[in-house]
């Protein structure tokens, strides 16, 4: 069995692969470069931007509850300090 800082490190890595790939999709249908697009339309570029949405959602549902107990802590330790967080 993987250890907790094991599966944090493959979250974050997927998380980075795939958010990439959202990213590199959507700049793509944003622009829609003439001489790319004959190869964007074969690949199914659209359902390939809307997978990596999907997929980023799981894995950022996943990632949060991984850090659910830090985000409760510093959320805590930010309503009760005094002092302005900048």
């Amino acid at each position: 069995m993987a250890s907790k800082v094991e599966k944090n490190y493959l979250i974050n890595m997927m998380l980075m692969v795939i958010g990439f790939a959202c990213i590199v999709t959507g700049i793509g249908l944003a622009l829609k470069p003439g001489f790319l697009m004959p190869f964007l339309v074969a690949i199914k570029f659209k359902s390939l931007h809307e997978w990596t949405g999907y997929i980023l959602t799981v894995l950022l549902g996943v990632h949060l509850l991984m850090h659910s107990e830090w985000i409760k802590s510093m959320t805590s330790k930010m309503f009760s300090s005094k002092k302005t967080v900048t």
